[in-house]
């Protein structure tokens, strides 16, 4: 067994856990939370939530359904 395959391991296991929290923070967005308080729950930092919620079209309140 090559010794890379717990690197590999580890990277998509940290991909899922990124993965995870995206959801949750898009989930939490969804109930119209501000940004800092998103951050806060998910304990990540402020602009890594706005980042990857603004990738998603989620940045501003206004661009959720009414």
């Amino acid at each position: 067994m090559p010794s890379y395959r717990g690197h590999v391991l580890m990277d998509n296991r940290h991909a899922l856990i990124v993965d995870c929290k995206v959801t949750q923070a898009v989930d939490l967005r969804h109930q119209r939370l501000h940004l800092r308080h998103i951050a806060r729950l998910l304990q990540a930092p402020f602009s890594t939530a706005a980042r990857a919620l603004s990738r998603l079209g989620l940045g501003r309140l206004r661009n959720l359904d009414p």
